[in-house]
């Protein structure tokens, strides 16, 4: 039996059990063309507990831009790992929510604090709705109380593959007040998810009805505003993404105070070249004047439960105001 090659003892140190499988796959060359046969069979170590962990991330980015997958093999692994953390919450399997009032929630609801949303003043063209500071400062305090839930899971480049098909790297789900942000290793960014889904969040308890289009345009909007508070700078932003375009485009408008009359055309225009970025991203565009997903349990507008409860937060916020 020939000696092992180097490659398969670096995936071990982040996952042995996939390692394992990856060489018995290949037959211990790394550079052997992998099929839809050894694709199912690293999928099957994969979720065996139906969880994706950080190492396992690690593992899977790697395999995908460096291992030998034919066509169909690739074609598989997209279908499957989409469908695990999509549907089927993969990155959340296996590992303890953020504690409600803790060191922990401290760090995660950090990019909420007052420094970094300070700017973030604007009313949308879409949604029609109004953002200020105090709104963030309310989410934070309800992560803070378990109002919201909330998951940080680490899954670093992974997130970004682009075998997920435009995956999101963040998430708020409505029916369950649920807020996830996929740890990105990169303080700045994962900042900025965490504002992009606590606007989803505020969206929801301000029972907002809209279409993606806007919903995820005011998202990025507000994203951008807090990447400039956070000293980003353009060199620092994927050039294609729809939050280049949100940056350079419409975050100065904000921060000028320019963008709080929906019916200013300079705003408008400003506005809709995010919506034109959200509407040409693959992750958004067969869905994108599709209800808004935050939309839920509504009654006539601003008499459901969540809104009441959420304007007197916030309106208490702004009292205590100096």
């Amino acid at each position: 039996m020939g000696k092992r090659d180097k490659y398969y003892d670096g995936l071990a140190v982040w996952d042995k059990a996939l390692a394992n499988t990856f060489e018995t796959v290949t037959k211990g060359n790394p550079k052997a063309r992998v099929g839809k046969e050894g694709a199912q069979a690293i999928l099957d170590t994969l979720l065996a507990d139906g969880g994706i962990s950080r190492d396992e991330a690690q593992v899977m980015d790697q395999l995908i831009y460096e291992a030998k997958f034919d066509d169909p093999a690739l074609s598989l692994l997209a279908e499957k790992l989409q469908e695990a953390i999509r549907v089927n919450d993969a990155f959340t399997k296996n590992i303890l929510q953020v504690p409600a009032n803790s060191i922990m929630m401290d760090e995660f609801c950090a990019p909420l604090d007052h420094a970094t949303v300070s700017k973030v003043q604007f009313t949308s063209p879409g949604t029609k709705a109004t953002y200020r500071p105090s709104q963030y400062l309310a989410i934070k305090a309800m992560l803070n109380s378990g109002d919201i839930i909330a998951y940080e899971p680490g899954v670093g480049a992974f997130g970004q593959n682009p075998l997920l098909g435009g995956f999101d790297s963040g998430q708020y789900r409505s029916d369950i007040n649920r807020l996830i942000v996929f740890d990105s290793f990169n303080r700045i960014e994962t900042a900025t998810i965490t504002v992009h889904e606590a606007t989803h969040a505020i969206q929801d308890w301000l029972d907002i009805t809209s279409t993606v289009r806007f919903c995820e345009a005011d998202a990025y909007v507000a994203a951008a505003v807090a990447a400039v508070a956070l000293g980003w700078k353009k060199k620092d932003i994927k050039p294609t993404s729809i939050m280049a375009v949100a940056f350079e485009k419409t975050a100065q408008m904000v921060i000028a105070g320019k963008a709080n009359d929906p019916g200013k055309t300079d705003w408008q225009t400003a506005y809709k070249f995010v919506t034109d970025a959200v509407a040409k991203d693959r992750a958004y565009m067969k869905k994108i004047d599709g209800p808004c997903p935050v939309a839920e349990d509504k009654l006539a507008a601003g008499q459901s439960p969540e809104h009441v409860r959420f304007a007197a937060l916030v309106d208490s916020i702004e009292k205590k105001k100096p």
